[in-house]
Formats: C-alpha cells, structure tokens, sequence
C-alpha cells in the first residue's frame, strides 16, 4: 500500500454514513453518556477534524474524530468509511508477541497520536495531572510504537543525537534523548517500561541515552530497576535539560541513589 492508499483510508467517500453509530459506540467510555443510535439521548456524538502533519506530504492530513458532546472527550477516528473505536484501531496485527515498530507509515503516525493525545491525555490522566500532557508529537520526530500481542498499547520518542534543539538554529543534541515514554496504564506493571528503554539503547548501542527532564517518578522507578538489573549502564543514562550538553546533565544513577539514602 503507498502513502496515497493509506491517505484514501481516512476519506469520508459517502457523508451519509457519518450518521453511523456502532453500538460499541454508543456509550461515552469517559462520562457514561448513553447515546442512541440516531445520536441522540443524554448525550451528542459529533465529529470533528483534526489535522495531522505528516512528513512525507507537502500539506497536513486531516483525520475526522468523533467527540462526545457531553465531556468533550474523543471516542472514534473516520477509518475505511465508518467509524472505529481506538482500541479497534490500534490492533494491527494477530501476532502473540510483544514487539518495538518503527512509526514510519501514516496509520502508524495515526497510531502514535492516539496514543499520546488521546488515551494519555485524556483518559490516564486525572484531572489533577493535566500538567503532565503530552504535546502533539512532532511529524519528523522518530518514535516506537509498543506493539503486545497485535494491541499497539505505548510508544517512546527520541530526540536524535545531532538534531536541532527545537527553536534553535544552532544548539544541536548532545545524544539520543528520550523525549516522551509512554505505556497504557492496563498493561503497566509487567516490565514493558524496562523492555522500551533497553529497546532506545539500542538504537546507539554503547552510546548515552538521555532523558527530557522533568523525570516523573514512575520513570524513574523503572530507571532504578534497569540500573539495579545493569551495573554496566550506570554511566550510560542521564537526566537532561536543553541538549544535554556539559552542565545540563546529570548522573540517573547518582540520583537514584541520592533518593534511597
């Protein structure tokens, strides 16, 4: 399938069908909003477009979600001429392993913003975290996808060592720099946190990772297991600001221990 087949796949080719309701939609999975089949009830279903930057093309890719007019909360993405749930969406595949991906493709790019914008944004988070929002993922920045059993459930981005510090036309990134990490809180807690941080490593093996301060603490406990697990990684990893350079670094594992004293 070229890029243009995979554009096609979020067109709306009969705008009749936009009135379609799947019963698995009917229901707000955020507020509980009861909406019938014609979309009405307690609550609205209504669509929205987002537009999404994609590298490989000269203008944005606009993808339409469907939101629910109670919470204002995103339930459904336009795919194949009918609207899809997220979690249908994201099965990509039947394969029982638990594999990184690449975000390379447009459905994948689709996938990654998903991921970050609306299950983390707005169904993880509570409302006392919405410091903690993840940005719009940058079109040409390079990212994983976390892929179990077929279920895409996470992602990591990374800051390429040698990229641009964003806004700067000079200050360039010290090394590869892990900007967002992110697991579906139902999958938590089975070491996939430890699984993608090995998986960054070794996109420079032997080379230092970094990570985008601020470090939550749930990061940095999963960075107190790896160092723990691998001594040999304790001058390794390091916790950043600007580029990472001299003076805006410093030691994960000194922190860490710092932390246990």
């Amino acid at each position: 399938m070229d890029d243009s087949d995979e554009v096609d796949e979020f067109a709306v080719e009969d705008s009749d069908s936009l009135s379609d309701r799947p019963s698995e939609l009917r229901l707000c999975r955020s507020c509980a909003t009861l909406v019938d089949a014609d979309g009405q009830g307690e609550g609205m279903l209504v669509s929205t477009a987002v537009n999404l930057k994609y590298e490989k093309f000269s203008s944005e890719i606009i993808v339409l979600l469907l939101i629910c007019g109670t919470c204002s909360k995103y339930q459904a993405i336009w795919y194949r001429n009918k609207w899809t749930s997220f979690d249908s969406f994201l099965q990509i595949s039947n394969h029982p392993t638990t594999i990184t991906l690449q975000v390379t493709s447009l459905k994948s790019r689709i996938c990654l913003w998903i991921l970050s914008q609306v299950l983390h944004n707005q169904f993880d988070l509570s409302e006392n975290e919405t410091h903690m929002q993840f940005l719009p993922p940058p079109s040409n920045e390079f990212a994983r996808l976390l892929i179990q059993n077929g279920n895409v459930i996470g992602f990591y981005s990374v800051k390429q060592k040698g990229a641009l510090y964003r806004g700067s036309t000079m200050d360039r990134y010290q090394m590869n720099m892990v900007d967002t990490i992110y697991i579906r809180k139902e999958h938590r807690n089975q070491g996939l946190g430890i699984l993608l941080i090995e998986d960054a490593l070794d996109i420079s093996p032997g080379h230092d990772l970094g990570f985008s301060s601020p470090v939550s603490e749930s990061l940095l406990y999963v960075l107190k297991k790896l160092l723990i697990q691998h001594p040999a990684l304790r001058d390794k990893i390091w916790l950043c600001d600007f580029t990472g350079c001299e003076g805006y670094k410093r030691s994960a594992w000194y922190e860490i221990k710092a932390s246990l004293q």
